[in-house]
């Protein structure tokens, strides 16, 4: 029993560990423990042998019913999520219970304690929870919650005490610990110590195994502590204690052995790795030291040069020996053992040499490039940046290298194997490849006219598409086609009279005129082009054409010499025109046949054309005598061969105008000059002429109006038509004329107007023209008579009489009168009436005129007795000054007028003593010395004597000849611009006052000869001057004579005589200090003196003493010693002082150092202060001079000043970061001191930590504050305050000013490095995220797929400063969707989302499909990859296994590269294809990060045999014409199931065509490479089809499984059609398939289509159990997917759709099973088989539904029906893990390796799609899943289902095992 024990222990623990044996175990476990208690109880008693039996039979049916649903697959992911879900609540269950059982409460470990223990038991653990799940322990026997007992034999029993816990930890790489087991401890005897089992500790040690990584660590021992100091000893695991928490945790040490290295060259090699042993892709280096070291011995990488290498946890150096060996030196600490060496490199500078031709010789340009470069100097440069030779008619396509060609443009990088070779190959050029454009003829058709001289053509050949000069070529004639084919020149000359001559410079053409009509005559040419190379000239014939059009024959009347006139009559006939006249035509004998002739028209005329009726027979006549020779012979009745008559010969004749005599007279004899006409009248006079005179009127047209056809005017001969209007002839003095009344016909009158010539039928009529009379018919007017025959202003002549109105000879215009001005000597004038428009003739009269006043000139100032002009300017006569002039003699005053005109008469004036008033009395004195020349004229004013001392003004104004007088004025000194007050005076100034002053404030009086001294000494004088004033004083100083003045006062009126000198100083003489001697005298502005004043004597000292400050007050100190002299050397020192700004005296000490006899002279003085302020030195002498000076002491201080305030502005976060951009530190800026303002400077120093503290910084004192920005990291700054006397603030005393700022505004980087798969397998998405200040923060590092949650690996691969800077992070990318990767830092900056998208394929459609040959390709688009580094298409015929590779054409598209080629041509390196085969074509791809991609084509080739069968027809539209593809093409397939039948490139709007279509069902599809559109096509019976497509963002498309001919070998079932798709847009939204977000991915630019998936299929057991005695002709798997395709052609996401509202049809051609009977098609769905309708159309099954599952094709069976189960055939042992994925190559795949059981019974989602996951479905799919549980979903199966003969086999085996164990107990 000891055995069977172990063995169910074993059996339960493997339970534990791996939950997929769970069912099985426990079922194997009951067998175990039945059949060992039977066995003891059947060897006990014979009798029970039929009962074992029984039990045997039933513990096996039931053991077998458990282990097979153990293995069944579930039915549908959704059955899957149902069983995750109730497992996940029975484990939430169970964990409530044991929460809420008291007995199995834990006591919550203390946080102070065993933290570590604490971490892990918060954790939950996948087998802790197993454990406690199924409640099976190893020793003791079993748990309550458990029905399942295993029993211990033992003779004692021990409980476990559940309420002390056991806990095993093991140390991870990362440095936290794990939990490996955890338990109850049983209690001792003595209940204060516990046990744990041998078991349990042989557990935990067998769990350390998996930390030991292999042997990179060694894991020793258990020890009590974390530090692991006390080690439990190997027998002392039976007396443990718990600590405070109850709980009992134990700990291993874990020491490292050796690192494992991972050594990232980053694509380059190395020699070798010395100093560790390789172990596959790594490195074991030792580190049993916790340290290790290598060397990596000789890196080299293709174009780079190696810069270094970086280490997570330890250094890196590069090290170059001597022999020129690199070595990188790596150091390696830290207990991970997992550790990466990265080796970093640095791409080569390399030349490339460019030849600018592709001569031998030809010169070449060098450019440096980098390897891998991606800056502009690394591309493929340009023909034009390297000067490129251009050879003409040749255009530049690539540089041609190594036989490849390269075109220009990219990076040298991005071509496959360029870079590599130009750098392995430096001494290689690259040639420049050009293009030849081709030839062609500029000329292509020449016209020549039959026997005219043409112009001579040069018809050369030019390049195509090329505007190179084409000067450089041989022509060559071939041939000339025309009525016969000439290859002699000379002989077609002479037939056709055209010359061609073939020369170095073209093919000339010339004609003297051509002697044939023809066209198209074809003339061949050979060029060869001289600058063409060899290979590019060839054998070409050229043509071009002449023609030889008709003769444009044109015939004119010169011939006819009778002149055709006749005299208007109203009629068009020509009498000169008669049958049978022949005209003459420009040929010389070719004559023209005319029947009849009419003018144009009955209106009169010179030139009147005839138009003329030739002929209808015998249209021209021809005469061989006169015909030119080369016409002579010509065939008279086909001459339209020659000749074209242009038009009908011209004519010309004349129609005269018709006589008509007539009768004319005037109703008035007499009219004046400007009156209008007489009435004229006109008589027609019928007594002479008539109709049968050719003249008078006819036809009635004397009834109309005579104006009709005449004008009537006036003229001055008879022989005039016209007489003049103006009557200009009357100015010459022609009193009158006579005009007569004439007529003149009308332009287009048909009549002439005559009458007869001696005036008797002549009205007439004079003109008379009368002259201006003063007073008779104009006068003069003015308002002042006229005097001296002068007239003055506003005098005007104004017409009188017959007039009113007058102009001036020469204006246009009429006034009512002429204003006379001073200009007007001599009028010409003439008059007018306005009512008449008569006016006379030109009158000229003369005037004199005067309305200007005299104008003042000039005046001048006369001495009375001398008379001569006198000088104003003292001390001659006298002075002006601004108030007055004055004189000290008698004048006159001689004043000036000027008057051009009539010239000044009197002067009137007079002298008052009012500026303003001349006091009415005027005297006037007439003017003499008139100058002609200028018109002035002078009148004297003689002053009397009783003026003399007195002020006056003198007014004055002047008239003149005319009695024009001037305005009044007054004189002033500058003649008008005054007024001025003049005087003559003969007495001096008045002294009134004379004393000297002394004192600051002039308060003493000095006494006149004292010997005391004074300061600021001031001698007053006061003087007065009533009439002209005080002009100046003269001083006399000590002998020496100074004038003060003139004084320039302005009077202001005429009483203001206060302008006087009532005080003024005397001037001192500085320079002699000491004894003083004044007098002065007074001037006034007259020039007269006063008398000299006494003379003053005193002594004067106005110096101050002389201080001088000795010490530097101005600087900075805490205290101050002020040092001073003071000296006076003349009055001598009377007091010092020393005050503040209190004006209290301050303590000083003074010591004197000499003295003199007024007291002393000179002294020392300081003072010591320490308070700021204002202090005054004050120092006085004898005479009372004070010196003061203010010393400001701003600089001493000892007050302490306030510390500055620092702020943070921006917001710090929880974990103590900023993040803000604009981060900055605000440093209030401290000044000055709060008491004595004492300036103070603001300092602070900025460090980063780790470092050593920076320089100083100070702040301006302008500065209110400084905003100091704070740069990403962790700094410190301290802040302080000093005053200018250097005083720190307190707290910079005590150094607490420091500040730390932690600061991170980067961004994570997230840097995707790869996404590796291997073809089609789903990608392992690689990135990094880096943060070099804050560090990563790993659990902010989230991958998120539409929405949804990804798993990410990630692990820390970079520190610094003990955080994490670098994760290296990895994802499985298993939807075709967009991933957004999340990451951000420890400071809470969130990285810029990353996206990741897979690298795409698509298929394009295969086109231009023939019977040897097709065009293959596909749509690569890079996702998030930079490029697409290789792109390959294969294929092979269907059956055949190897691959035949191609050359295919790469071209760069929108987001990826367009790959194709033509199989079957000799360009794609592949022979022609088999007609009618079907081929399969692959296409493989791989990214720059690493995915493959593989995707297969089908088609088949076409039959080389001309078929007459269906045409199927039709045309591509699009709904919106802005998704036309540029080039106005789609792709349009024919397919028969997966394979291409027929293919075309179809112009949108424009039908296509398929030939030759057999009889079958196919789907027609339209791609332009973003959206499909696809329809099913049944040909029948030879008869066409057509249909429309139309394209739009909602797209159909049908997709059939292409293995379908592989694994069912027939071809009928590949050839299922679909139709009724586009019915999903049209739906109301029942089922939502097509909705309001797949309108706004449209909106977005995107597409929506809608695909049919079709695929064959095995069946699963499950389904085979609906097939009732029926055969099974196919099983079908219909899905539908909804695909969202963005602008690119990416598929973005995927969804499944299990329903319409409106059935689609679907065609399955049955071939020979349409012959079968009973057929039928069941839909199998949620465990149900129903029937479908099906409608039969000849050998065609038609389906219609709005459901998609799995659908089977049933017939009668012709055999009897078989009782074997279909589920116990191969399908259901074959290996699920075998079966190959659908992206494989189909020619490889079996049917046989497919699992049935693999297939999920659900099927509206069959192939493992899911519903907007984004995985495909189906047989396309690249990411197809199977879904299998571990427990079954479907009922219970019972015995009953096993099979009766594996029942009766084992009821036997148990029998007999009963008999052979009875006779052993024997």
């Amino acid at each position: 029993m000891n055995a069977k024990n172990r063995l169910i222990e074993k059996l339960l623990k493997a339970a534990r560990r791996h939950k997929i044996l769970t069912y099985p175990v426990l079922a194997l476990v009951a067998v175990i423990s039945i059949l060992g208690y039977f066995f003891d109880w059947s060897t006990g008693a014979g009798k029970r042998v039929v009962a074992i039996i029984m039990v045997l039979v039933m513990l096996v049916s039931q053991s077998y019913f458990l282990t097979s649903s153990a293995t069944e697959v579930l039915d549908t992911e959704e059955d899957v999520r149902t069983q995750q879900e109730l497992q996940e609540q029975n484990t939430e269950k169970k964990q409530e219970n044991n929460t809420n059982d008291p007995e199995e409460k834990t006591t919550e470990l203390s946080t102070n304690q065993d933290s570590g223990a604490n971490d892990v038991l918060s954790e939950e653990n996948d087998d802790w929870n197993d454990s406690a799940e199924t409640g099976l322990t190893t020793e003791a026997g079993s748990s309550e919650a458990d029905s399942i007992s295993v029993t211990e034999e033992s003779p004692e029993r021990v409980t476990a005490d559940e309420s002390i816990r056991f806990i095993f930890l093991a140390s991870t790489n990362t440095g936290t610990t794990v939990e490996i087991l955890a338990g109850y401890a049983t209690r001792n005897a003595d209940n204060a110590t516990y046990t744990i089992s041998s078991s349990s500790v042989s557990t935990a040690n067998s769990g350390l195994a998996v930390y030991e990584e292999n042997g990179y660590y060694s894991c020793s021992g258990w020890y009590t502590d974390a530090a692991c100091t006390v080690k439990v000893p190997d027998d002392g695991f039976d007396k443990l204690t718990p600590n405070v928490n109850n709980n009992i945790v134990l700990y291993s040490a874990r020491t490292l052995n050796k690192y494992r290295v991972t050594i990232d060259t980053k694509g380059g090699t190395f020699e070798r790795v010395d100093g560790a042993t390789q172990n596959g892709v790594y490195y074991d280096v030792d580190g049993e030291d916790g340290a290790g070291t290598f060397q990596i011995v000789n890196p080299t990488r293709e174009g780079y040069e190696i810069k270094g290498a970086t280490v997570k946890n330890g250094t890196a150096r590069v090290e170059t020996s001597g022999d020129s060996q690199t070595v990188i030196h790596v150091t390696l600490n830290g207990n991970n053992f997992e550790q990466t060496v990265t080796l970093e490199w640095e791409g080569e500078k390399y030349p490339v040499t460019y030849a600018t031709s592709d001569k031998i010789d030809a010169d070449t340009v060098t450019r440096e490039v980098q390897f891998d470069g991606e800056s502009g100097k690394d591309i493929l440069e340009l023909s034009e940046n390297i000067g490129v030779e251009h050879k003409p008619g040749y255009t530049f396509t690539a540089w041609k290298i190594n036989g490849k060609s390269y075109e220009p443009g990219n990076l040298i990088k991005n071509y496959v194997g360029l870079q590599s070779y130009l750098y392995n190959h430096q001494d290689d050029v690259l040639i420049p490849e050009s293009t030849y454009a081709g030839i062609k003829l500029d000329t292509t058709k020449i016209t020549y006219q039959f026997m005219e001289k043409g112009e001579t053509y040069t018809v050369r050949g030019q390049y195509l598409d090329c505007d190179d000069a084409f000067d450089n070529a041989e022509y060559e004639l071939v041939s000339i086609e025309a009525d016969q084919t000439y290859t002699d020149a000379s002989a077609f000359q002479n037939d056709y009279g055209i010359a061609i001559e073939a020369g170095g410079d073209g093919i000339s053409v010339s004609t003297p005129g051509p002697k044939r009509v023809g066209s198209n005559i074809r003339v061949n040419v050979k060029i060869t082009d001289l600058n063409a190379d060899a290979k590019d000239r060839t054998d070409t014939i050229y043509s071009f054409t002449i023609s030889v059009t008709k003769n444009n024959l044109i015939l004119k009347s010169d011939g006819i010499e009778e002149k055709l006139t006749k005299v208007y009559d109203g009629t068009t006939a020509c009498p000169g025109i008669t049958a049978g006249l022949e005209i003459p035509t420009n040929i010389r004998g070719v004559y023209v046949v005319v029947e009849s002739g009419v003018y144009e028209d009955a209106n009169a005329g010179k030139q009147k054309k005839i138009i003329l009726k030739l002929a209808s027979s015998n249209k021209y006549v021809f005469k061989d005598d006169e015909l030119p020779p080369e016409l002579q012979g010509i065939d008279n009745t086909n001459t339209d061969n020659y000749f074209t008559l242009m038009s009908t010969p011209e004519v010309w004749g004349e129609i005269t105008r018709r006589p008509v005599y007539i009768r004319t007279s005037a109703d008035k004899e007499q009219v004046k000059t400007g009156e209008v006409n007489p009435n004229f009248e006109v008589t027609v006079r019928k007594d002479i002429g008539g109709a049968d005179s050719n003249s008078g009127f006819i036809n009635g047209d004397e009834n109309r109006p005579i104006t009709t056809y005449m004008d009537i005017c006036a003229s001055m001969s008879l022989s005039e038509e016209i007489g003049r209007d103006d009557y200009a002839q009357l100015e010459a003095g022609t009193p009158k004329i006579r005009y007569y009344v004439i007529c003149r016909a009308k332009e287009s009158s048909n009549y002439t107007f005559m009458w007869n010539t001696d005036n008797s039928d002549t009205g007439y009529f004079d003109v008379v023209m009368e002259s201006p009379k003063e007073n008779t018919n104009y006068e003069y007017v003015y308002t002042k008579e006229p005097v001296n025959g002068w007239y003055g202003s506003n005098t005007q002549i104004v017409p009188i009489g017959d007039y009113d109105q007058i102009r001036i000879k020469g204006s246009t215009s009429w006034q009512s009168g002429i204003t006379l001005t001073d200009d007007d000597t001599e009028l010409i004038f003439q008059l007018g009436n306005s009512t008449t428009g008569a006016f006379t003739a030109y009158e000229t009269v003369k005037v004199k005129v005067d309305t200007e006043a005299p104008v003042f000139s000039s005046y001048e100032i006369i001495d009375r007795v001398t008379g001569t002009p006198g000088d104003l300017y003292f001390p001659s006569m006298g002075e002006t000054v601004s108030f007055g002039n004055y004189f000290n003699r008698m004048v006159n005053f001689n004043i000036k007028f000027q008057d051009t005109r009539s010239t000044p008469e009197y002067l009137y004036y007079s002298l008052s003593d009012s500026a303003k008033d001349s006091g009415g009395s005027w005297t006037a004195i007439k003017f003499a010395g008139l100058n002609s020349n200028t018109g002035i004229a002078t009148a004297t004013i003689e002053i009397p004597a009783a003026l003399v001392n007195r002020d006056f003004y003198i007014h004055f104004y002047a008239v003149d000849m005319a009695g024009n007088e001037s305005g009044a004025m007054v004189l002033g000194r500058d003649g008008e611009s005054g007024p001025n007050e003049w005087a003559i005076q003969d007495g001096g100034p008045v002294i009134t006052d004379w004393v000297v002053k002394s004192g600051q404030y002039s308060e003493i009086t000095v006494q006149n000869g004292s010997d005391e001294y004074y300061s600021n000494c001031v001698a007053r004088l006061s003087a007065e001057d009533m009439v002209s004033g005080i002009y100046d004083i003269i001083w006399n100083v000590n002998g020496k004579e100074i004038t003060e003045g003139p004084f320039r006062y302005t009077k202001t009126t005429q009483k203001d005589f206060e302008l006087k000198i009532n005080q003024k100083d005397f001037p001192k003489d500085d320079s002699v200090p000491g004894r003083f001697t004044v007098s002065a005298k007074v001037r006034n502005s007259a020039g007269v003196s006063s008398e000299v004043t006494e003379p003053f004597v005193f002594f004067v000292d106005d110096e101050a003493p002389i201080v001088s400050i000795t010490s530097n007050y101005d600087v900075y100190q805490q205290e101050v010693k002020l040092e001073f002299n003071a000296y006076d050397e003349l009055s001598g020192i009377k007091y010092i002082n020393v005050k503040n700004q209190n004006g209290d005296v301050v303590p000083f000490k003074i010591e004197r150092v000499a003295e003199n006899d007024k007291g002393y002279k000179t002294s020392y003085c300081y003072v010591e202060i320490s308070t700021k302020g204002e202090y005054i030195i004050e120092v006085s002498d004898n005479a009372g001079n004070i010196f003061t000076e203010t010393i400001v002491l701003d600089k001493v201080s000892k007050e302490v000043p306030p510390c500055p305030e620092v702020t943070m502005e921006s917001e710090v976060n929880a974990d103590g970061w900023i993040t803000d951009q604009d981060a900055k530190v605000v440093i209030t800026n401290v000044t000055e001191t709060l008491i004595d303002k004492t300036a103070v400077v603001t300092k602070y120093q900025m460090w980063k930590d780790g470092e050593d503290s920076s320089v100083i910084t100070e702040l301006s004192e302008n500065e209110d504050s400084r905003e100091v920005p704070l740069q990403d990291g962790v700094y410190k700054m301290r802040v302080w305050s000093e005053s200018k006397t250097g005083i720190l603030c307190r707290e910079a005393e005590e150094d607490s000013h420091v500040y730390t700022f932690r600061v991170d505004t980067e961004i994570p980087d997230i840097v995707i490095e790869s996404a590796q798969s291997k073809d089609n397998s789903n990608p392992q998405v690689v990135f990094q995220v880096k943060d070099s200040i804050s560090g990563v923060d790993a659990d902010s590092i989230k991958v998120f797929c539409n929405g949804t949650s990804v798993p990410v690996k990630s692990k820390p691969v970079a520190y610094e400063n003990e955080k994490v800077t670098t994760y290296q992070c990895s994802f499985d990318a298993d939807r075709i969707a967009e991933y957004t990767i999340q990451a951000g830092d420890i400071a809470g900056n969130e990285a810029e989302e990353e996206a990741f998208t897979k690298m795409s394929m698509h298929l394009m459609a295969v086109k231009e499909i023939f019977a040897t040959s097709a065009n293959v390709g596909a749509r690569v688009y890079t996702g998030s990859a930079d490029s697409i580094t290789s792109a390959e298409i294969s294929y092979h015929k269907v059956g055949d296994k190897d691959y035949q590779g191609v050359v295919e054409q790469k071209v760069s598209i929108s987001g990826g590269m367009s790959v194709s080629a033509v199989l079957g041509d000799s360009s794609a390196g592949t022979q022609p294809l088999e007609p009618e085969t079907s081929y399969i074509y692959r296409v493989t791809a791989k990214s720059s990060l690493g995915q493959s991609l593989v995707t297969y084509g089908y088609f088949k080739t076409l039959s080389e045999d001309d078929k007459t069968e269906a045409k199927v027809t039709g045309r591509v539209y699009y709904n919106a014409p802005d998704q036309i593809p540029e080039n106005g093409l789609v792709t349009v397939g024919l397919f028969s199931g997966a394979e291409c039948v027929a293919a075309q490139q179809a112009q949108v709007g424009i039908d296509f065509e398929f030939d030759n279509v057999p009889d079958g069902t196919y789907n027609l599809k339209a791609d332009d490479g973003l959206r499909t559109r696809s329809v099913g096509v049944v040909v029948q019976d030879g008869k066409n089809v057509d249909v429309t497509l139309t394209m739009s963002s909602l797209s159909t498309n049908v997709m059939i499984d292409p293995d379908v001919e592989e694994r069912w070998g027939e071809d009928v079932w590949k050839n299922v059609s679909v139709d009724g798709l586009d019915a999903i847009f049209e739906e109301a939204g029942l089922y939502g398939n097509y909705n309001a977000d797949d309108r706004k991915w449209i909106d977005r630019g995107g597409n929506v289509t809608f695909v049919m998936h079709i695929s064959m299929k095995e069946a699963t057991p499950g389904e085979w159990a609906f097939i009732n005695n029926k055969m099974v002709g196919a099983w079908l798997n219909l899905t539908i997917k909804k695909v969202w395709i963005d602008s690119k052609g990416n598929e973005i996401r995927k969804f499944s759709i299990h329903n319409l509202e409106k059935p689609i049809t679907v065609t399955i051609p049955l071939g020979d099973l349409a012959d079968e009977t009973g057929l039928d098609v069941i839909r199998i769905h949620d465990n149900q088989a129903k029937s479908v309708y099906v409608k039969m159309d000849g050998s065609n099954c038609i389906i219609e539904s709005n459901q998609f599952s799995t659908y089977a094709v049933l017939y009668d069976s012709r055999e009897e029906p078989s009782t074997e189960n279909p589920s116990t055939e191969n399908p259901s042992t074959e290996n699920p893990s075998t079966q190959t994925p659908p992206d494989k190559d189909p020619s490889t795949e079996s049917p046989s390796t497919r699992n049935p059981s693999t297939t999920q019974t659900n099927t509206d989602n069959t192939g493992g799609g899911s519903d907007g996951d984004g995985t495909n479905s189906g047989g396309g799919s690249t990411d197809g899943s199977s879904v299998v549980s571990l427990r079954s979903s479907g009922s219970a199966k019972t015995g009953d289902e096993a099979p009766v003969a594996v029942m009766g086999t084992l009821m036997l085996l148990a029998l007999g095992g009963f008999f052979v164990l009875r006779r052993k107990v024997k």
